[in-house]
């Protein structure tokens, strides 16, 4: 992991460190859905939060604290504290995404541990983590027993895992939440047919996503354990799509014309989409998917900076800022006139 140090200036490029800021590769397995899958920096900016998978095959949340340094000097982190591990029964199906939501706690997805229709029925399993996406009060300087504990509000208690807001997940390794909206965006893998994505109200604990009663919004095994919540969006695996990777909501400012959308992109597909489906009433008459016109070859995510801006991460060719596009060409000036000859 390297870290970036933003000199002042708003055309000052970024600098990248000499030395990793923290190096974990020999404790993290790299098979399939594992790796580094999720991070993000806790509200108050002081901690890293890190969910990998380590060289055991479990899922470790752990946290970093932030050595931060005048510039030009590079922050460097901690080696850090385990918060929570999850046993994974195979490299498949890891999920891993991590969020703070508005109150402070930690949103962690964890998909159903693999097989094929999940053969395990994890993810309508209320007592284990896998299949769902917890919310968690974190703490990384408590005693080990309490620096991850369910969040007051949970909708579940023993015998059920109170850490579990909401359940019946694949896949999810990629979720978002977007202050504005005031909603926990949850992009789902499907397994045969179709990808989804969930725009979760903080009000929606105790939802049942479907997994593996439903693919999407269609019958796949068996009947879900509770009320079944249909996807927000769905899309088919026509075309060459495979799998979503999630996305962010837009609120920056330069690209005004994805103000409040969805912006995700698909594994195989190598676009990036646009989607308007909150009941905002700017949206009207808007198409719900734009397809941005973006060629990439295999993104794995896109992300959000600070100031609202995405960026797309392709795994062939790096990072890149999405932006607006350059003005067409304006028209050549008319020729003038040939000289009128001589009488």
């Amino acid at each position: 992991m390297w870290a970036f140090t933003v000199p002042a200036g708003p055309a000052a490029p970024a600098v990248l460190s000499d030395t990793p800021a923290l190096d974990l590769s020999a404790d993290t397995s790299t098979e399939h859905d594992q790796g580094l899958v999720g991070m993000t920096v806790g509200p108050a900016g002081d901690w890293l939060y890190l969910n990998r998978t380590d060289a055991s095959g479990d899922s470790v949340l752990s946290a970093h604290a932030i050595e931060r340094a005048a510039p030009p000097a590079h922050p460097r982190l901690a080696a850090g504290v385990e918060l929570l591990r999850v046993a994974q029964p195979s490299p498949q199906h890891n999920g891993g995404d991590i969020v703070f939501g508005p109150l402070g706690y930690l949103y962690v997805s964890f998909g159903d541990g693999g097989g094929l229709g999940d053969p395990a029925g994890h993810a309508q399993d209320l007592t284990t983590p896998l299949g769902a996406i917890l919310r968690l009060a974190v703490d990384p300087a408590a005693p080990p027993a309490a620096r991850a504990v369910a969040a007051p509000g949970n909708p579940y208690g023993a015998p059920d895992d109170d850490r579990i807001w909401v359940s019946g997940v694949r896949n999810p390794f990629a979720i978002s939440y977007d202050a504005p909206g005031r909603r926990l965006w949850v992009a789902d893998v499907g397994q045969q047919c179709l990808e989804e994505v969930n725009a979760l109200r903080l009000a929606e604990g105790g939802a049942d996503l479907g997994w593996n009663a439903f693919e999407g919004g269609r019958p796949f095994v068996g009947e879900p354990v509770r009320a079944h919540r249909a996807p927000d969006f769905e899309y088919s695996h026509g075309l060459g799509l495979c799998s979503t990777v999630g996305g962010h909501v837009y609120r920056g400012t330069k690209l005004p014309a994805l103000a409040g959308r969805y912006v995700w992109a698909d594994l195989c597909g190598g676009r990036v989409y646009a989607l308007d489906l909150l009941d905002l009433p700017a949206a009207a008459g808007r198409p719900p998917v734009l397809d941005l016109g973006v060629q990439a070859d295999t993104v794995v995510g896109v992300s959000a900076g600070p100031d609202g801006e995405l960026y797309v991460l392709d795994l062939a060719y790096g990072v890149h800022r999405l932006v607006p596009p350059a003005p067409a060409p304006s028209a050549p000036p008319a020729p003038p006139a040939p000289p009128t000859p001589a009488p």
